[in-house]
Order: structure tokens, then C-alpha cells, then sequence
């Protein structure tokens, strides 16, 4: 990404887990909740070139600020 010299994914991966991807805003991000925010984004700025995937389902907890 240009603005933070990372690749896409990178960038939005941290972008979510600054709070971000809390989808639901329950002040939790889930496994699930980082995967959907970073390939959403990753997807749209790349014009669709860039598909992450993950062959995983987790509602684990990675970031809790309750």
C-alpha cells in the first residue's frame, strides 16, 4: 500500500485490528470479523486481482478492549 509501504493485505490486516473490523461493535474482534474486513478491502483495492482466502471459521477473540 502506498501510503504505508505494506502490501494490501498487510496494510488492512493492521487496519482491522485497529479497531476496524469490528463489525458487529461489541468492542471484539473475532477471527472471522479481521478475514471479512481485510478481504473486502484487499479485494477493492486491488480491483479484484488480490483474493485473500482463509479455510477456517473461528469466532476466536483476538482483540478484546471491554
Amino acid at each position: 500500500h502506498p501510503e504505508q509501504n505494506h502490501g494490501l493485505f498487510t496494510y488492512h490486516f493492521l487496519k482491522g485490528l485497529e479497531k476496524k473490523a469490528d463489525i458487529n461493535n461489541d468492542k471484539q474482534i473475532t477471527l472471522n470479523e479481521l478475514f471479512s474486513y481485510t478481504q473486502k478491502n484487499v479485494q477493492q483495492d486491488s480491483n479484484y486481482h488480490q483474493n485473500p482466502e482463509m479455510f477456517a471459521n473461528s469466532e476466536y477473540v483476538l482483540v478484546n478492549w471491554n
